[in-house]
């Protein structure tokens, strides 16, 4: 994601020198940025930030939790627990294993046996709480 940001801000940089040189909306720099705008490069670029991020926020491949460092449930999260088809707490990531709150009781099972829940916009507005009482925003 940074070196996509790096870019967009070497060629943003790049047309403002251009815009500020005496050709202005001529200078080479600016016709260059035209031309990556109109061959929709720019939002090519922009796509694949999104996508470097959706990937490292992804800890989910297939239903199955991955072992990644940078891929895992955070204590506090809602987690699917596939035995008994019951939805846990997370309490600790340990690699191959997962430790849960499920029924008021620890419990440690392998990642495998775990799933990420997946809410919708629709599930999320039906869950969302006011916390303006006069206004309801």
């Amino acid at each position: 994601m940074r070196h996509v940001d790096r870019l967009k801000k070497k060629i943003r940089t790049m047309r403002q020198a251009g815009l500020d040189t005496e050709a202005m909306e001529f200078s080479p720099e600016n016709i260059a940025f035209k031309l990556l705008r109109r061959n929709d490069l720019l939002d090519t670029l922009t796509k694949l930030k999104y996508k470097a991020y959706d990937q490292s926020m992804t800890w989910m491949t297939d239903g199955i939790l991955r072992h990644n460092r940078r891929r895992y449930p955070h204590p506090g999260e809602y987690i699917l627990y596939v035995p008994s088809q019951a939805i846990v707490l997370c309490g600790a990531y340990m690699g191959d294993r997962i430790k849960v709150l499920h029924n008021g009781k620890v419990l440690e099972d392998t990642v495998e046996n775990f799933k990420k829940i997946k809410i919708g916009m629709k599930e999320k507005k039906q869950k969302f709480v006011s916390r303006c009482k006069a206004c309801g925003k």
